[in-house]
């Protein structure tokens, strides 16, 4: 973390980089960019300091900012899939991805520092990928404000028994258990939000309550040529994709047990840009959970329901909307050793529907919104194997820690479609006779992290897709039915493994 600068009440003062060699050794897209942001934050700076006079005389400050924060991170993450698994791809395929992040925050002390602005600066790219590597706006997002929002803190009601915050803006956030929305960690790239966040803590129970109003937003470029060259083209948000949402988490029983709840409803629809499958649906889901202590039993249930219309595709072609009735729910039940390398053992089942019948006018298939996956299914990237839609899948999963800087980790996942009508979402393989069978394979993982020092994390893993016959049966049925062949035999199995190096500043 840098200090930029501390105001000291004249509104003539200067903020001034406190390091100009951490400045002087970023690219200069990216020293440009944080010049164009510290001018912003000194405008408001100035703006909000200026004096107001009453009878003649001078008064405090509007507005006083106290320092101004600097965080950023570099990191960089070399992936390699050998035997490429996707019925559109061949081969093997590797890629260096790159994130370098900045973020800067300057607090407020009218409201004894209850208030702050936060902008971050995220500058997402690819090198040395072959010709046809899987490549999407997950991987590449070129410098762009993915944070530019206002917060305030406030005490509404007495006694402290309760704080308030509204958050104005562009922003990013997780809410419950991430599966629904999150602030991705392993994916190189953001789901960012324009719009309003509000959140109420109740202290003495600790639980939390959150609302927000949304307009997701698209990244750009998204087409593959521009995507291979990186090139820059502003995100934006569109009127016409709406996210609303209410949040409750907090103790529903003695001990440690916790409860949440969540209620979403997105509204969308085409534009000249946007290609959408004009989803109109409301999801409800609970969830019951117990954290993890040595020597004690932990479990996390979570289960939610989609109800109203989307459609199957986003082709510009689909115009038919179909009821959507879709589900999900996550099992798990755990253990945590009280042994020196704190070893957890948890068994897991996830199952999303999928799309009982492709030819009625319902649509099955459960839609995750703008959650993550990765802490379920394993590496994304240009891997990415199995979405949280059309599965079922049981799980078994051990975590420990040789040292106080590292943390080993090893799971085995097996994955049946939860329907054989619908497709395995993600590989571009579907059979809807369901004659190609159910079981898609299963997956062992590795992964380990190491802290190498108070600023550099270090990560490695793996992870092995056993095919079963599923891919190469639904392969041969496209054949048949006159659609597009593979390049080459589906293979028996998919290897892919990466480095990951993170230097915090």
């Amino acid at each position: 973390m840098f200090t930029v600068a501390r105001y000291r009440g004249n509104p003539s003062s200067h903020l001034t980089l406190a390091s100009a060699t951490a400045a002087s050794n970023t690219n200069i897209p990216v020293r440009r960019s944080l010049r164009r942001g510290i001018r912003l934050a000194g405008l408001m700076v100035l703006a909000g300091s200026s004096s107001i006079h009453a009878d003649g005389l001078t008064n405090r400050p509007l507005l006083m900012p106290g320092t101004i924060h600097l965080d950023g991170n570099l990191r960089g993450r070399i992936e390699s899939l050998d035997d490429q698994y996707r019925a559109a791809g061949h081969g093997t395929d590797q890629i260096l991805a790159t994130r370098t992040d900045f973020t800067f925050s300057i607090p407020f002390t009218r409201f004894q520092n209850s208030s702050n602005f936060v902008l971050e600066l995220t500058d997402s790219r690819h090198f040395s990928s072959d010709d046809d590597t899987t490549l999407t706006t997950a991987t590449v997002n070129t410098l762009e404000a993915v944070q530019a929002r206002v917060s305030v803190r406030s005490d509404l009601l007495p006694w402290q028994i309760s704080d308030h915050e509204i958050n104005f803006g562009r922003q990013t956030l997780d809410i419950g258990s991430r599966r629904l929305m999150a602030r991705n960690r392993y994916r190189n790239t953001f789901n960012t939000f324009d719009g309003l966040h509000l959140v109420s803590n109740l202290r003495y129970s600790k639980a939390r309550v959150e609302g927000l109003v949304f307009y997701p937003v698209s990244r750009y470029p998204d087409t593959r040529v521009d995507l291979e060259n990186n090139q820059h083209e502003a995100d934006k948000s569109s009127l016409h994709v709406q996210l609303l949402g209410l949040s409750a988490d907090g103790y529903v029983l003695k001990g440690r047990i916790r409860g949440s709840a969540q209620w979403f409803k997105l509204r969308e629809a085409d534009t000249s840009r946007l290609e959408t499958r004009n989803r109109n649906i409301t999801t409800l889901a609970g969830r019951l959970y117990l954290t993890s202590q040595p020597g004690q039993v932990d479990f996390d249930l979570e289960l939610a329901r989609q109800s109203g219309t989307s459609r199957l595709t986003a082709d510009e072609a689909d115009r038919t909307d179909l009821d959507h009735d879709a589900w999900f729910y996550h099992l798990e039940l755990g253990y945590q050793f009280r042994t020196r390398w704190q070893w957890q053992l948890k068994l897991q089942y996830d199952h999303a529907s999928g799309d009982l019948k492709p030819d009625d006018e319902r649509n099955n298939r459960f839609d995750t919104l703008y959650g993550a996956r990765r802490f379920d299914f394993g590496p994304t990237g240009i891997f990415g194997s199995f979405a949280r839609s059309n599965i079922a899948s049981p799980a078994v999963r051990a975590v420990f820690k040789p040292s106080p800087s590292s943390e080993i980790m090893l799971a085995w996942r097996w994955y049946q479609l939860a329907s054989d009508r619908d497709a395995w979402v993600g590989s571009g393989y579907r059979d809807a006779s369901g004659e190609s069978g159910d079981f898609v394979g299963q997956q062992p993982e590795f992964r380990w992290r190491w802290k190498a020092t108070r600023s550099v994390d270090v990560e490695t893993g793996a992870a092995w897709l056993k095919l079963g016959t599923y891919a190469s049966k639904a392969a041969s049925k496209a054949e048949l039915a006159g659609g597009t062949p593979r390049a080459e035999p589906v293979p028996e199995s998919a290897l892919y493994s990466y480095l990951q190096a993170t230097w915090k500043f």
